[in-house]
């Protein structure tokens, strides 16, 4: 696993990430239906300056955090369901 810095190209694998985990944790509620505010609020994040990073398995993204790297605010976190559970968020990256 290494952890990378958020890049456009991964935002298609990022968007459908967030749907997935949030519909696992929380299937009464349409994540797909919210898509368009998730775009819209990722979008101002990135205006304010939040940080993004991604956890990634060669091309295949593993999970995700974004935050304010100046107030430690933590705004959202998601990992892909066939690794919940699995240590993802607590693996360090590896050289």
């Amino acid at each position: 696993m290494k952890i990378t810095d958020y890049r456009s190209e991964l935002w298609p694998q990022l968007e459908a990430l967030w749907i997935k985990s949030w519909t696992q944790t929380f299937p009464q509620i349409d994540f797909e239906a919210r898509r368009g505010w998730f775009n819209a609020h990722m979008g101002e994040l990135q205006a304010r300056d939040y940080a993004t990073f991604c956890a990634m398995e060669g091309d295949e993204l593993l999970g995700f955090v974004t935050f304010d790297p100046e107030s430690g605010h933590l705004d959202q976190i998601a990992v892909a369901p066939a690794h919940a559970r699995k240590g993802v968020g607590a693996r360090s990256e590896e050289h």
